[in-house]
């Protein structure tokens, strides 16, 4: 709705230098109203920035945070996958131990100063 106002009524200042006067004042003030404007312009393109700053990071964390789930899945496959060798190995060497063998060790006793002390070595091994 439009505002009408009567020319009569504003009551302009009937000397020139009070009209200058007040035409100065209000252009401070429109001035001080631009500043304050720029100032705020200023500040909404600062906080775009750094609104655009954070939702880059956001990202860049999301797939920082997806590459570290992958690399630790590939972890506990390739621990299972260890300790899978373990127990195998493990089984092996048990079944080792627990065999039942005989052996036979020989060798041959060598003494150069006095070859009547020389001889061969014998003996047998059983592991049970």
């Amino acid at each position: 709705m439009p505002i009408v106002v009567n020319a009569q009524e504003l009551d302009p200042p009937e000397e020139y230098d009070q009209l200058l006067e007040d035409y100065r004042d209000m252009y401070d003030i429109a001035q001080k109203y631009k500043k304050l404007y720029e100032e705020a312009e200023r500040d909404v393109t600062e906080y775009k920035k750094l609104y655009n700053q954070a939702e880059a990071d956001v990202e860049e964390y999301r797939q920082l945070y997806k590459s570290a789930e992958e690399n630790n899945r590939k972890l506990i496959d390739s621990n299972n996958r260890l300790q899978d060798l373990i127990d195998t190995q493990k089984d092996m060497i048990d079944d080792i131990l627990n065999k039942k063998e005989i052996g036979i060790i020989t060798g041959v006793n060598v003494v150069p100063a006095n070859i009547k002390n020389s001889g061969i070595i014998l003996g047998f091994d059983f592991q049970f």
